[in-house]
């Protein structure tokens, strides 16, 4: 049986988050180097990476939602149109 994932929520800024994104990317690319690119050290990592970056686009996709205006793009053309 496949073991659910759950969702961990951290108290870190934007910055901080590129930032260890930007050194999981690094250690990656230095194993990689090293050796083969197929380890299981360097796929853990892979998937570390495309879980960070899935972080911040949802992040970032929350936070300009938030920020929208509440019409949808019908409303808004009908309203321009008036």
């Amino acid at each position: 049986m496949k073991k659910r994932r759950q969702t961990y929520y951290l108290n870190v800024t934007e910055a901080q988050m590129k930032e260890l994104q930007s050194l999981v990317r690094q250690e990656r690319q230095r194993i990689a180097a090293e050796g083969s690119k197929r380890t299981p050290r360097v796929i853990r990592l892979q998937g570390l990476q495309k879980a960070l970056e899935n972080s911040i686009y949802f992040f970032d996709k929350h936070n300009n939602k938030v920020n929208e205006s509440p019409l949808s793009e019908e409303d808004e053309w009908l309203s321009r149109r008036e």
